[in-house]
């Protein structure tokens, strides 16, 4: 069906796939929702490589110049608005201890169309806030559509120049392009470790050279469907390809290698909506519905808006249902409004001069540039508060090299340079294990230094230094991941003078659900007990395999973790502005011992068998973190915790006279 050069199926589409993302990101069904986006992706392609072929084709040609200005006037004015009533909530509602920060500077990238790269660094770094807090998280796939509307016309010009049959070279060169890209995509999607390439499986979500071939796939399809002769089967193609999406939404879970070749799904889906629409049958009708196309309409405005909203009502209301339908409803309510006054009135604005036309997305830039950056800056800053600037500084602050010395590089193939201290010639010190390993830094430092050893440094972020068999239902590539960091670290030390090893991890993934253990008979162990006796074995053939190759071994034992309010562990960034700013000390807090012990009994009973059966050494840091049967995150203008799980830097240097006794040379 068409209106106005607009087919309404495709706009019913549009709505399709923004209640997908809207509804999974409210948390009320559908946990593959996100498959919304390459939906978008796909759509994208289709209309945008339908639109530049037209011209192309057309008497007057095609200019790039008068595209770029027509997207800047559709796409910014709007982004423009958002990222600015964004940034003021970011200011007003979001925690100074890391959210505020990491937000602000995300918005800068949003406003520049880079947020996707952003967040990609972002979001590898293991010690970073909870990207979910992040009212800019959503912007991501607005930077990939942006960087490929910059990218993919260029490709198209210069192939219908070429081509000396026009539409055939387009083809093939949008095919070579999507083989490439998926390739790529299923390379990185899969891969724990790829030289050069951090977290590659986050680089494949984030990335457009990983997403490039969803709309290529769109491309392709504007450029075959036109001569498609096959209106027979147009309904059956709509309601197979509907049937994909929703598969795709309820089956496809989160966490998982995406896009991976779960991908497929969606994207085959939309493509199959998109041909068979072509010609209007009674299935595409549906998509075509009033509803479902105004939902369309104003899918880009609900699309900007419904995240920062939810985002901050989950912030004022946290665990309230209400606060989210009511934030949904607000969503709507502006994008209707936004769409209405900030996005018509710029839609296909006639190109005049360069300068008058895109007057609007420039100010629309600048205003959401400036409102993150001044934000940034205040948060960065800590708004002139003396108090907060002092918790800021413990809480923000990272072990020393911690970039350098948490790493998903090979152990082997690292510049250790940084991650080393003391005497060339000092009996050698390896601090090695996870980013619970990683945040003693400070502490076997001081205390190696003091003893005049050397200390090298090779964590891994979320690998504990153990051969577990470890599988994550949420995180496919992480159990090959943790097996490259032992293995490689293994047969690095071989060749590496011999020393002390410090062996610490959170041991966490004991209790955890989502993980599971292969067990020395091949055996799957999913419950804590099950977990908890894989873990002393294998921990005590770690110790005595390092043992028998003529190093001594220190087990730094499991410290106390703290559970949060409304997330799995504590954080400063769960206590409101209202208390963050008037009493800093105020956002900590206490546990009993005895619940500690309880929570880890299975764990410290797996430590305390390792130990009594090799005889290694230990450091048990309980006794200090737990004071009278209670157990703190703050004490006397100390912040010894940074999170629920991890220690301070400005603790752990405090630690090092209890390091000192287990490196002493005797």
């Amino acid at each position: 069906m068409q209106h106005k050069g607009l087919r309404l199926d495709v706009q019913g589409l549009r709505g399709v796939a923004v209640a997908l993302v809207v509804i999974e990101h409210a948390k009320l069904a559908l946990p593959g929702g996100f498959v919304g986006v390459d939906v978008f992706f796909v759509i994208s392609g289709f209309v945008i490589t339908s639109m530049v072929v037209r011209d192309l084709a057309s008497d007057a040609g095609f200019s790039l110049r008068r595209f770029s200005i027509r997207r800047a006037n559709r796409l910014l004015p709007a982004a423009g608005v958002v990222l600015a009533v964004t940034a003021i909530g970011t200011a007003l509602l979001l925690s100074p201890f890391g959210t505020q920060q990491q937000s602000a500077g995300t918005g800068v990238a949003a406003a520049l169309g880079m947020s996707n790269i952003a967040l990609y660094f972002i979001s590898a770094d293991y010690f970073s806030e909870h990207v979910q807090s992040n009212p800019f998280l959503h912007t991501w796939s607005l930077g990939v559509e942006e960087q490929f509307y910059v990218l993919f016309p260029l490709l198209l010009c210069v192939a219908w120049r070429v081509g000396r049959s026009r539409r055939s070279t387009l083809f093939w060169c949008i095919t070579v392009v999507a083989v490439v890209s998926f390739s790529v995509s299923l390379v990185f999607s899969f891969s724990a470790v790829l030289p050069g390439i951090a977290n590659p499986s986050q680089f494949a979500f984030y990335m457009t050279p990983t997403r490039a071939w969803e709309f290529a796939v769109g491309a392709a399809l504007a450029l075959w469907s036109a001569r498609a002769r096959w209106h027979a089967v147009h309904p059956v193609a709509v309601a197979l390809g509907l049937i994909l999406i929703a598969a795709s939404a309820i089956w496809i879970e989160p966490g998982g290698a995406y896009p991976g070749t779960a991908a497929l799904l969606p994207v085959t889906g939309t493509a199959l909506v998109l041909a068979g629409g072509a010609r209007h049958n009674p299935v595409s009708g549906l998509l075509a519905q009033r509803p479902l196309a105004w939902l369309g309409d104003v899918s880009y405005s609900l699309y900007l808006w419904h995240w920062p909203l939810l985002v901050f009502a989950w912030r004022l209301w946290p665990g309230q249902q209400g606060a989210v339908l009511g934030a949904i409803a607000l969503a709507l309510a502006l994008a209707a409004l936004t769409h209405r006054f900030v996005e018509t009135p710029f839609r296909g604005r006639t190109v005049t001069s360069a300068r008058r036309s895109l007057r609007a997305p420039v100010i629309a830039v600048v205003a959401g540039s400036t409102a993150s950056v001044l934000v940034l800056g205040g948060a960065l800053t800590s708004w002139g508060d003396p108090k907060l600037a002092s918790a800021a500084d413990q809480l923000l602050a990272r072990p020393i090299s911690y970039n350098e010395c948490l790493s998903t590089t090979p152990v082997s193939q690292r510049d250790l340079g940084p991650c080393t201290w003391g005497p060339a010639d000092g009996r050698p010190v390896y601090l090695l294990g996870d980013s619970n390993a990683q945040q003693f830094t400070e502490a076997a430092r001081s205390a190696a230094v003091g003893e005049d050893r050397r200390l090298v440094v090779a964590t891994w972020g979320g690998c504990p230094f153990l051969d577990i068999g470890l599988q994550r239902a949420s995180d496919a590539s992480k159990g090959a991941e943790c097996a490259r960091y032992v293995e490689d670290t293994t047969s690095w030390l071989r060749s590496q003078p011999r020393g002390t090893v410090l062996i610490a991890a959170s041991s966490e993934m004991v209790l955890a659900a989502d993980d599971t253990f292969r067990a020395g008979d091949g055996s799957v162990a999913r419950t804590t007990a099950a977990k908890s006796a894989v873990w002393a074995e294998r921990l005590a053939q770690r110790i005595e395999d390092l043992q028998r190759s003529g190093f001594d071994v220190v087990l730094i034992r499991t410290l106390p973790h703290f559970p949060g309010a409304q997330r799995d562990w504590w954080h400063p960034v769960e206590c409101q502005n209202a208390v963050a700013f008037t009493d800093p000390a105020a956002c900590g807090i206490t546990i009993s011992e005895r619940s500690v012990r309880d929570r880890q009994h299975a764990i410290r009973t797996a430590e305390t068998e390792a130990i009594r059966t090799t005889g290694a050494g230990q450091i048990d840091l309980l006794a200090d973190i737990c004071r009278d049967g209670v157990c703190s995150t703050f004490r006397n203008g100390t912040w010894l915790y940074r999170d629920g799980l991890h220690i301070s830097p400005e603790y752990s240097g405090m630690l090092a006279p209890l390091f000192r006794p287990a490196l002493a040379i005797e």
